[in-house]
C-alpha cells in the first residue's frame, strides 16, 4: 500500500472515530471497554514540593505518567506524523489568582521503536515519565491556597496496537505566601 493511500485511510478511519491498530497493516473500531482500558493502562497525577511561594516567586510542578508494562506512549516530538504526541495542557484558573503554568519540560528518551507506518524509529515513553511544569507567582498575587491544574494526553500502544488517547486530569495546590 503506497503512503498516500496509508494517509487517505487514516485520515477516513479518524473521520469515523476507529483508531488505527497499525496504520500499515489494519484497524479497529474503538468500544468503551477500549477507551477505559486506555484510562487504566496510563495515569498522572501532580505535586508541587514547596510548602509556599511568594508573590514574585517561581516552583515546579511535577507531573509523574506512569505506563502500564508492555505498553508506551510516544513522546512530545515522536518522528511520526500518524503518532499521537504525549501533551500536557494547562487549565485556564477559575479565578484571576496570579498563578500560571509554564511551558512543561519533558525529559529525553533513549527509547526507541520501529514505526508501524514506514522505515524508522520513533521515541517512546515507558514505566514512568516525570515532567516538570513551572509554576509562576505573579508580584501582585493576593495570599491564599491556590489550585494549578491541567491535563495529560497521550495514548499508549503495544507492540500490535494502539488505545484511544486518554486525556487525564492533573491538579496540585500550594499557598501563596504573604508579601513581606
Amino acid at each position: 500500500m503506497k503512503n498516500t493511500e496509508k494517509k487517505r485511510l487514516a485520515l477516513l478511519a479518524l473521520a469515523a472515530g476507529i483508531v488505527p491498530a497499525a496504520l500499515a497493516t489494519s484497524s479497529r473500531a474503538v468500544s468503551a471497554a477500549a477507551a477505559a482500558q486506555g484510562e487504566s493502562v496510563v495515569r498522572a497525577e501532580a505535586s508541587i514540593a514547596a510548602t509556599a511561594i511568594k508573590p514574585g516567586g517561581k516552583a515546579t510542578m511535577l507531573v509523574m505518567v506512569s505506563v502500564a508494562p508492555g505498553y508506551h506512549i510516544y513522546t512530545n516530538k515522536p518522528e511520526d506524523e500518524y503518532a499521537i504526541a504525549t501533551a500536557f495542557l494547562s487549565a485556564k484558573p477559575a479565578a484571576k489568582t496570579g498563578v500560571t503554568l509554564g511551558a512543561p519540560a519533558f525529559p529525553k528518551t533513549t527509547t526507541s521503536i520501529s514505526s508501524p507506518n514506514g522505515p524508522g524509529k520513533i521515541s517512546v515513553y515507558s514505566g514512568s515519565v516525570k515532567l516538570a511544569v513551572p509554576v509562576l507567582v505573579a508580584k501582585t498575587a493576593k495570599p491564599g491556597k491556590v489550585t494549578v491544574s491541567g491535563t495529560i494526553r497521550a495514548q499508549a500502544c503495544n507492540d500490535t496496537s494502539c488505545l484511544p488517547p486518554v486525556t487525564l486530569p492533573v491538579s496540585a495546590s500550594v499557598t501563596i505566601a504573604a508579601a513581606r
